[in-house]
C-alpha cells in the first residue's frame, strides 16, 4: 500500500508543501504525504525540572532534547493535577470545555457540563485520527461526522483496510494518583476513571496497565512485536504514562531518590527507543508531563508557577534539532493539534489548542507585544517575532511612507518660500 492511500485530503490547517511534507505526484495533487508514520507519546507524570537544575544525568531525555525541539515551560491547566491535565491533553481543551476540573470529577454529577453535552464523547486524539482515516476518501474533509455514529457510516473496503493498518495503544503505569487516559487506573482503586474520560473503546486497540514503569514499557515492547508495528505498511499512535518518579516525588520531594528514579525512567525510555530503532526515522517522539511540582517537589495541585510549568520535547523527521521554543507560550492543549498536523490530518473545531508550527521550523504568524515598534531595541526583536517576509514588507512600506511624507513636507516648504519671496518682491515694488 502506498502512503497516499491513507493520507486525508489537504485542509487549510494541514502542512503546506515544504521540506516536511511532499505531495504524491502519482495521485491527487491535493493529497499530502507525511514522513511521520508512528507517534510515540511518553508522559512522565509530575515531571518537573527546577530552574537551577540540569538534566544531563537523564541521558536519553537529554539526547531527545538536543536532537529535537523543546521547551522547559509548557503550561498545564488549573488545577495542576492528573485528571484535568491529561484530559486537556487528550481533548485539546481546558476544563471550561471538558468539564473535567478535578481528580474527583464525576461526568454524571459534574458542576461544569462538557460543551459537548452530558454523556457525549468529547473529540479526543484517537477518535480524531480514526475520523480522519475513515473520511480520507471524501473530497471535503471539513465534514467530520458525529463520533457517536462514525462506525455506522457505509465505508468501503478500501477505507476499512486503511484503518486496519493503524494501531493505537494506551499503556499506563500504576501509582499513587489516578491516571485518566482511556479509563486506565492505578493501584489506588479509582476504577471509575474509564467512564470519567468517556473515550469509546473502539478507538483504541489496547489499554494496558502495568504495576510499575518497567512492566509498562515491557507491555509496549510486546505490543510492538505482536502487532508487527515495524512493518513498512503499519502506522501507530502510542501513549505511555509513567508514574514511578511522580510517586517518589510525592514521598521525598526533589531528593536524591527522586532523581535516581528519574534516571531509571530515562533508562526505560532508552530501551523503548531501541525497540523503535528500525522505524525511528519515521517516528514522532514526544516527551511531556501532566503537571509540575511545588518548590520542594512533594506536592502539586495548587496555584504556583512551579506546578504549572513542565518540560515538552518533540523529536522526529522534519523537526529542527537543538531548537528551544520561544516565540509564544506553549500549552498542554497544543500537543494533540500538533500531532494531528504532523500526520497531515485535520483538527475539529471543538479543540481549543493550536498547532505549534515552530516545531517544524515553519512560519507561525507574528506575536503581539506592547512595546512593538516603540524603540530600536524592540524593532530588532521584531525580526525574530514575525515571519521574515512580513518583516520585510513592514520595513519596505514604512520606508516608503516616510519618504512620501518627507517629499510632501519639502513641497510645502518650497511653496511657502515662493509665496514669501513673491510677497516681498511686491512689497518692494509698491514702495518704489
Amino acid at each position: 500500500m502506498e502512503d497516499v492511500e491513507y493520507s486525508p485530503t489537504l485542509q487549510s490547517n494541514s502542512p503546506s508543501n515544504n521540506s516536511f511534507t511532499q505531495p504524491n505526484s502519482k495521485s491527487n495533487p491535493n493529497i499530502i504525504v507525511s514522513p511521520i508514520k508512528h507517534v510515540l507519546i511518553i508522559c512522565i507524570n509530575g515531571f518537573s525540572i527546577p530552574t537551577d537544575k540540569t538534566i544531563s544525568s537523564l541521558k536519553n531525555i537529554n539526547k531527545l532534547m538536543q536532537t529535537g525541539t523543546y521547551t522547559r515551560s509548557c503550561r498545564s491547566v488549573f488545577p495542576t493535577t492528573a485528571l484535568p491535565n491529561l484530559a486537556s491533553f487528550m481533548f485539546s481543551a481546558d476544563p471550561v470545555f471538558t468539564g473535567i476540573n478535578s481528580d474527583k470529577y464525576d461526568p454524571y454529577h459534574a458542576g461544569i457540563i462538557s460543551s459537548e453535552g452530558i454523556g457525549s464523547h468529547y473529540p479526543n486524539l484517537f477518535s480524531v485520527i480514526r475520523c480522519n482515516l475513515k473520511n480520507s476518501i471524501l473530497e471535503d474533509l471539513s465534514y467530520l461526522p458525529d463520533t457517536d455514529n462514525i462506525n455506522q457510516k457505509p465505508y468501503n473496503n478500501e477505507t476499512e483496510s486503511i484503518t486496519s493498518n493503524w494501531h493505537c495503544g494506551v499503556f499506563m503505569s500504576n501509582g499513587m494518583n489516578s491516571n485518566p487516559v482511556a479509563g486506565v487506573v492505578n493501584s489506588s482503586g479509582n476504577s471509575d476513571n474509564f467512564d470519567k474520560l468517556m473515550i469509546p473503546s473502539e478507538y483504541i486497540d489496547i489499554v494496558s496497565k502495568g504495576k510499575d514503569d518497567k512492566e509498562t514499557i515491557e507491555s509496549v515492547k510486546n505490543f510492538i512485536r505482536n502487532e508487527d508495528i515495524t512493518d513498512s505498511e503499519k502506522h501507530s499512535v502510542i501513549f505511555i504514562s509513567l508514574e514511578n518518579s511522580n510517586r517518589e516525588g510525592c514521598h521525598s520531594g526533589f531528593s536524591k531518590k527522586y532523581w535516581e528514579q528519574l534516571e531509571n525512567t530515562d533508562e526505560l525510555i532508552g530501551q523503548l527507543i531501541e525497540e523503535y530503532s528500525d522505524i525511528w526515522n519515521s517516528t514522532l517522539c514526544i516527551v511531556m508531563s501532566d503537571h509540575g511540582r511545588n518548590m520542594d517537589g512533594k506536592d502539586y495541585g495548587r496555584l504556583s508557577m512551579e506546578e504549572l510549568i513542565t518540560p515538552l520535547i518533540f523529536n522526529g523527521p522534519g523537526i529542527e534539532e537543538g531548537h528551544q521554543l520561544y516565540t509564544s507560550p506553549i500549552s498542554i492543549m497544543d500537543i494533540a493539534p500538533t500531532i494531528i498536523y504532523s500526520l497531515c490530518m485535520s483538527s475539529p473545531i471543538q479543540w481549543r489548542g493550536r498547532v505549534i508550527k515552530e516545531v517544524f521550523d515553519e512560519e507561525d504568524g507574528w506575536m503581539y507585544t506592547e512595546e512593538l515598534g516603540k524603540n530600536q531595541d524592540i524593532v530588532k526583536k521584531f525580526r525574530i517575532l514575525t515571519p521574515k517576509k512580513s518583516y520585510q514588507k513592514v520595513v519596505k512600506y514604512s520606508l516608503s511612507a516616510v519618504l512620501i511624507i518627507i517629499f510632501f513636507i519639502v513641497e510645502i516648504l518650497i511653496l511657502l518660500l515662493w509665496f514669501f519671496m513673491k510677497s516681498e518682491r511686491e512689497s518692494i515694488h509698491n514702495e518704489l
